[in-house]
């Protein structure tokens, strides 16, 4: 295993404990059946302005670097393609998939 190939994972599992807490921070968009079913009372306290957009913004990133991260480690793991061609295009693909998003939601 190369240096390279080790220091992807690390970034990769890092990544994934910051996707895994960002998500499980996120409020749910509608409460689904349970609340209909247990008729618990829904709190209608919401946080700062904006703060959920940011979280979801940062839900997008964080999946597309772990999208990324995981290609590099593949790639790396079968020597392939070289790094760096694979690295443009998802970079390329990154750039391309955050503009759409912002295009979507202004």
């Amino acid at each position: 295993m190369s240096a390279l190939n080790i220091i992807l994972m690390i970034i990769q599992l890092l990544i994934a404990v910051g996707l895994i807490y960002i998500i499980a921070i996120q409020q749910p968009k509608t409460e689904g059946m349970g609340a209909a079913i247990s008729s618990a009372s829904v709190s209608t306290f919401k946080g700062k302005p904006g703060f959920e957009q940011r979280l979801n913004e940062l839900t997008v990133y964080l999946g597309i670097a772990f999208f990324a991260t995981s290609i590099l480690v593949a790639v790396d793991r079968s020597k392939l393609l070289p790094t760096a061609i694979v690295l443009a295009v998802i970079l390329g693909a990154a750039y391309f998939g955050i503009k759409t998003y912002r295009a979507h939601n202004e």
